[in-house]
């Protein structure tokens, strides 16, 4: 037996055909497996009978010969199969991986039996029959590859002069059914290798193409309620802005590759989108910031008498802003939005609406600002709030003090019983108190932060310039110059007729000031002519009496005083 299955025979053979010497082997297997049990046998009796136990050891050399020949054999046989398989099987379903890993194996194991038992032919034919296979291995890789479309296919077609089109119904062709057409695995491989190439880029495009709508998924604008508007504002754009910036950069890359052109309509109605989102979004952000600025504006009456027509643009846009608004909170997901190109339209109608308000609002404040100049000081936003509420000239009194150096507030008085001058049935309202009647108001003084005061020669009605704030500001500023040039001469002609520290508690601030600075001027220019004169000691006589300290002269004024 040992003679039958190691150096005779069809196991000897290297030309026999290998899975009917698997088969022979595997039968020999057997027989020697019965031999196995039928030794055990023969040695328990030996032992029984205290003879000399035999090692069989021929048993165990054909044992040892029939493992490694059936591995041999097995391995050739299976190697064979998987190469029929491979040529003969519909090549659209050969995965190349498992080829090239089966091929690995095949390798180490005839290295390791071929290490085993260098003059086995068997060993010879295994490596023999790999490396014919290996030589059309490379264009089975390209053929094989999962992501070959019709459109490659035509190619290959076109390289032995066929069409598809005529083949394109036997999706099962094989390898060998190829080169049986014409295809050479040596002269095409270079060509199709080239279309495989081509292939694995572009559906790199589409893969990407794909990856980019899959991430776009549950990505949804968020929306909030906005004060007391009863509408919404979108917030919270920024992983939209930086999921769509990183998408249009790479939208445009892969419009730029040379690969596009099977997806050239695809990536380009994708860009669209991308870019309509962005231009929607760019316009509904700067629709919406200005909207919530003028939003307010407009909720005012006044500002709407005043400027009627930029009244109504905003209605318009406000109409259009909350009917997206109420759109988006309905449905919110960013693609869908996209589409919408109607939505995009009404935005850039919102927006040329509100340029047109803003510079209408601009023109109107600058007008405002021509005839009260001291409105520069303020800014659009102080302005609209006092014209927004020209029914309370008591609004004005928190930006005074930017219109007036050093007025802190003016003094409205209630003309509840007639009266004129500041007694009787009149009430004085002061930080910003409310009147029974804004009618019946007039300003009748002004005060300082200090709480020094100084009342009107001429007051001022508001309600006699109507809803034109800047009107009656003009007369009060008309009036505080003409009560300060009031006070002013008064306490100049006061000034000889009572002691330095009496006079200068009678007066205001500023009168005090310049009427001791007028006439300080004047004593020192006098003295300078005496001393000129010859009148020795004028002029340290007046320096003497002008630095002469008396505790007296120290003094706070009273405030709130009437003059």
């Amino acid at each position: 037996m040992y003679g039958t299955t190691h150096d005779s025979g069809v196991v000897a053979d290297p030309s026999s055909d290998a899975a009917a010497t698997v088969r022979e082997l595997e039968t020999k297997r057997r027989e020697i497996d019965a031999l196995k049990q039928r030794a055990g046998t023969c040695r328990a009796h030996q032992k029984t009978f205290a003879l000399r136990e035999d090692d069989f050891s021929n048993l165990a050399m054909t044992d040892a010969a029939c493992v490694a020949k059936t591995e041999t054999w097995r391995t050739l046989a299976e190697l064979e199969a998987s190469v029929a398989g491979w040529f003969d099987g519909p090549i659209k379903e050969i995965a190349f991986e498992d080829v090239a890993d089966a091929l690995e194996r095949v390798d180490a194991a005839a290295l390791r039996m071929g290490k085993a038992n260098r003059d086995d032919r068997v060993v010879f034919r295994i490596t023999d029959t790999a490396s014919a296979f290996k030589t059309t291995s490379p264009i089975l890789q390209e053929l094989s590859n999962r992501v070959l479309r019709d459109r490659h296919w035509e190619k290959i077609f076109a390289l032995v002069g066929k069409e598809y089109a005529d083949h394109a119904a036997a999706a099962s062709f094989s390898l060998r059914w190829l080169l049986g057409l014409g295809l050479d695995a040596d002269a095409n491989a270079h060509e199709v290798s080239k279309i495989s190439a081509v292939a694995n880029k572009e559906h790199a495009l589409e893969k990407a193409l794909r990856k980019m709508r899959d991430d776009w998924d549950g990505v949804a604008f968020k929306v909030f309620p906005y004060k007391d508007t009863g509408t919404h504002v979108v917030g919270g754009v920024d992983d939209v802005q930086q999921l769509l910036d990183d998408h249009l950069v790479k939208t445009a890359s892969m419009r730029a590759s040379s690969f596009i052109k099977p997806f050239e309509l695809v990536a380009s109605s994708w860009e669209e989108t991308l870019k309509t989102l962005q231009e929607m979004l760019d316009n509904w952000l700067s629709c919406q910031s200005a909207w919530q600025y003028l939003e307010p504006i407009f909720s005012s009456e006044d500002i709407m008498k005043q400027m009627p027509e930029e009244g109504s643009k905003f209605n318009t846009v406000d109409q259009i802003f909350r009917e997206i608004q109420d759109a988006t909170a309905a449905k919110p997901h960013a693609l869908d939005i996209a589409k919408d190109k109607q939505r995009l339209d009404d935005l850039a109608e919102a927006n040329t609406l509100l340029d047109a308000i803003q510079k209408g609002l601009a023109a109107y404040l600058e007008v405002k600002r021509v005839a009260f100049p001291r409105f520069f000081f303020l800014s659009n936003d102080e302005m609209l709030e006092i014209l927004s509420e020209t029914k309370d000239p008591t609004r004005v009194q928190p930006h005074l003090q930017k219109c007036f150096e050093g007025i802190h507030e003016v003094e409205f008085k209630s003309r509840g019983g007639g009266g004129g001058g500041g007694a009787g049935g009149d009430d004085l309202l002061r930080d910003g108190a409310a009147a029974s009647s804004v009618d019946g108001l007039e300003i009748v003084g002004m005060c300082s932060v200090e709480g020094e005061r100084v009342e009107f020669v001429t007051n001022v009605r508001p309600a006699a310039a109507g809803a034109q704030v800047e009107k009656w500001l003009v007369r009060v500023e008309f009036s505080m110059l003409e009560a300060t040039k009031s006070q002013c001469s008064r306490a100049n002609v006061d000034y000889p007729t009572r002691i330095r520290t009496e006079w200068a508690t009678r007066w205001p601030g500023q009168a005090v000031l310049v009427v001791s600075a007028a006439h300080w001027t004047h004593a020192c220019a006098d003295a300078l002519r005496r001393e000129g004169a010859a009148e020795r000691g004028a002029v340290a006589a007046c320096a003497a009496e002008c630095t002469k300290v008396r505790s007296a002269n120290v003094f706070h004024p009273p405030f709130g005083f009437n003059m």
